[in-house]
């Protein structure tokens, strides 16, 4: 993580997301960013075919930006944050270059608050 001067804040923070998890494994999510003027928007990560059940795996990803353009391209991985159960950490890419990064917290059975960054 690219913390800055030791503090719990990333020096190149963007926001944050809250995502609903469906019964499919897929994440409902809703995000706001420093990059957006306190607006909230949303976005939809849909489980890839031959993944594992549950939070852990990739997932194609799809949301809407300030200019209200649709953002398609992207996938997220998400995985165990040092084997901690509950913690997790996000990595969005588009052709494989890391776009964003993030580390969450499952809050209960149905919900994943998480923080990302560039």
């Amino acid at each position: 993580m690219n913390l800055k001067n030791g503090s719990a804040i990333p020096n190149n923070y963007m926001g944050i997301i809250l995502y609903d998890i469906q019964n499919n494994d897929c994440l409902n999510g809703v995000y706001s960013n420093l990059g957006v003027g306190g607006e909230i928007y949303n976005e939809v990560c849909r489980k890839q075919k031959g993944q594992p059940q549950g939070i852990l795996g990739r997932y194609d990803c799809m949301w809407f930006d300030i200019n209200h353009e649709r953002i398609s391209d992207r996938e997220l991985n998400i995985t165990l944050h040092n084997s901690n159960r509950g913690v997790f950490e996000f990595e969005w890419t588009v052709g494989g270059k890391v776009n964003f990064v993030g580390i969450g917290y499952q809050m209960n059975n149905r919900q994943i608050a998480l923080t990302y960054w560039i």
